[in-house]
């Protein structure tokens, strides 16, 4: 937020590069930026990590519910640091903390090919979780919402729809990799590719926001000499304290946490609960195809959608479908309902992260983003932790897993009605005396470059 003693930057004053100079808004270049982000932290995403679950099993002579502890535990550890990285990103910036997470996931290609025993393999699984699952993937949502507004319902459509068709053709090639050269050079190879592609893209490509190249966000260019302005959605913005405190923020939360946890625990333990009713590794290995291949044009529809709804439809979609997802899982020994449980399952992705987004930023506005989504990401992840755990305690229970899909249906059925409770949170009022001051004094700036 401007400040009386800190001016707002002029397009003169903003660095001379050649991004400064392009014909048309580098918002674009900016999703394909963020879109390779996101793909990028699959070594850190359970899609592709599940490719080597019944190679960790066979290797480390685990047993099926103490690796899915242990890969609960690791995970949930990675989720702790988020909110600091998150408020980290908003006072210093997105590019060091890029290159950071690209650099741990190289960390821990390293450290799990050479692992011998369990305690080496999870903190491995750590790393990959907070470099990929945790950092890459909130800096990619983060970073976007720093160019778009009124258009990024639907961006965050196309970048998810392309990730959805990234998935849907990595899980065979990960899979022929570990055939071609064994599991631990196949995951050398993966860390080493991510920091090849991260680290010159983020040094060359990336740029911080708009304003820095004397643009605005969706595309309005500053007139030579002008003044940054400020966020129309300033009013809105809510601080993490304030959005705390709103039903949408853990609506949101308790959306994504429960998706990540039914799907973590389904995808880490495809492998081998298909191998229960005959399906070797090639094959359960369509399925994460099926999974990301439905999710594509589904990314395109509700990320199209969310603009032209009510915030809680999509909401309650992803809800109504992860459950009947896991529902149909039980019945995976008929080849067909497997690819219909992945489809639905895939249903329940499409409409929840194409829209979450640019819900975040309607609801409680770009201002403290970072900071709101290091603690949502914090709890996404402890779903995603807990979604293993679960499958781990109902498997040495019950020796199955279906019990544990029943579970996970019926806590998407709860949380499916809680969305229909979804409303936009009424931001107008939190602001302090010295908020209200700076934003008036804000807005007049920018009222008379209008004028």
């Amino acid at each position: 937020m401007p400040s009386p003693s800190q001016p707002l930057p002029t397009l003169d004053e903003a660095p001379r590069d050649w991004a400064a100079r392009v014909p048309f808004f580098y918002g674009w270049v900016m999703v394909w930026v963020t879109l390779i982000l996101l793909m990028f932290s699959g070594p850190g995403q359970t899609w592709l990590l599940g490719q080597f679950t019944n190679r960790f099993l066979d290797d480390f002579g685990l047993d099926k519910g103490f690796f899915n502890i242990g890969y609960s535990v690791a995970t949930l550890i990675a989720s702790l640091p988020m909110p600091f990285l998150g408020a980290w990103m908003d006072r210093f910036g997105l590019k060091k903390a890029t290159i950071a997470a690209a650099f741990v996931i190289l960390g821990a290609s390293f450290l799990l090919a050479n692992a011998k025993g369990p305690i080496v393999l999870f903190t491995a699984v750590f790393m990959f979780r907070l470099g990929g699952q945790g950092a890459l993937a909130m800096i990619s949502g983060h970073a976007i919402a720093k160019w778009f507004r009124e258009r990024l319902g639907g961006v965050e459509g196309i970048r998810h729809a392309l990730n959805g068709a990234f998935i849907s053709i990595a899980p065979p090639f990960v899979v022929a990799l570990i055939a071609a050269t064994g599991w631990r050079p196949a995951i050398v190879i993966v860390g080493v590719i991510t920091v090849l592609v991260i680290v010159p893209m983020m040094i060359f490509l990336f740029r911080e926001s708009p304003a820095a190249i004397g643009q605005e966000i969706d595309g309005g260019e500053m007139r030579r000499g002008a003044k940054v302005k400020p966020d129309r959605g300033v009013r809105q913005s809510l601080t993490l304290r304030q959005a705390i405190k709103t039903r949408a923020f853990w609506v949101l939360s308790l959306t994504p946490c429960v998706a990540v946890m039914a799907s973590t625990a389904v995808l880490l333990n495809l492998q081998p609960m298909m191998s229960e009713v005959g399906v070797n590794e090639e094959r359960s290995a369509i399925l994460f195809t099926v999974f990301a291949g439905v999710n594509v044009p589904l990314q395109f529809f509700f990320g199209w959608l969310v603009d032209r709804v009510p915030s809680w439809v999509n909401v309650m979609v992803s809800n109504g479908a992860l459950a009947l997802g896991c529902l149909l899982m039980v019945g995976r020994e008929w080849w067909a309902v497997a690819i219909l449980a992945n489809a639905t399952l895939a249903f329940c992705h499409g409409a929840l992260w194409s829209s979450n987004g640019a819900l975040l930023v309607r609801y409680f506005g770009l201002e403290h983003q970072g900071a709101i989504r290091g603690v949502m990401t914090n709890i996404i992840q402890a779903g995603s932790a807990s979604g293993p755990f679960l499958v781990g305690a109902f498997v040495a229970i019950t020796d199955a897993y279906d019990s544990a899909l029943v579970f996970f249906a019926n806590l998407a059925g709860a949380i499916m009605l809680l969305a229909m409770t979804l409303r936009e949170p009424d931001n107008a009022g939190p602001l302090g005396p010295e908020e209200r001051v700076e934003v008036a004094k804000a807005q007049t700036e920018m009222d008379a470059e209008e004028i």
